[in-house]
């Protein structure tokens, strides 16, 4: 899991796709953020929240 605690944060890494390099190491993938600081249709597909 990836810890988010700004929206800024986590859209600079989504856009960027840092976030794949993970999926070599592991069959599942997910955002730790505080709630309501990201809705659902911004999670990437392929990741959960």
């Amino acid at each position: 899991y990836e810890v988010k605690v700004s929206r800024s944060d986590f859209h600079a890494d989504v856009n960027k796709g840092k976030y794949r390099a993970y999926f070599e190491d592991c069959s599942q993938f997910f955002f730790a953020v505080p709630s309501g600081l990201i809705g659902l249709h911004e999670v990437p597909e392929g990741t959960g929240l």
